[in-house]
């Protein structure tokens, strides 16, 4: 695929993942916004690329409509990585919270059908998520 020009959000984009996907779009020519809460990221994995103008950045809880919309706003592409999330056991022991990645979803989902976004790839299922990004990464 040719990025050249695209314009894609990343949400989640200061994980690990979501900052390297960032980055690698970035290199591909593609206009990139990222949207996180911070809540497990670290702006630092994208302070280059915010500071540079590559990539513009907004911090936000997209549990808030309002910032939902305004972060696929313009949007032709998602990579929708962010989930309220914890380690081992989380999953067992929260189980209202993680119910919230529903509400999380649906944000996205409500505004990419308002806006018609034409692809988008959710952190839901990490196999098709790699084999996606593998794809999207190897081609040119």
């Amino acid at each position: 695929m040719n990025w050249k020009g695209k314009h894609v959000l990343v949400t989640g984009g200061t994980s690990f993942i979501g900052s390297s996907l960032a980055d690698a779009l970035v290199s591909r020519g593609a206009i990139v916004r990222v949207v996180d809460d911070l809540s497990a990221g670290r702006y630092e994995y994208i302070s280059r690329l915010v500071e540079s103008g590559s990539v513009e950045f907004i911090k936000g809880d997209l549990l808030d409509a309002a910032i939902a919309a305004r972060s696929v706003r313009g949007i032709e592409y998602l990579f929708h990585l962010a989930a309220i999330h914890g380690g081992r056991g989380y999953v067992d022991l929260h189980n209202v919270e993680c119910s919230m990645n529903l509400v999380l979803d649906g944000q996205l989902f409500r505004e990419g059908i308002v806006k018609t976004i034409d692809w988008y790839v959710n952190n839901r299922n990490p196999d098709e998520v790699r084999s996606q990004l593998q794809s999207m990464l190897t081609e040119r």
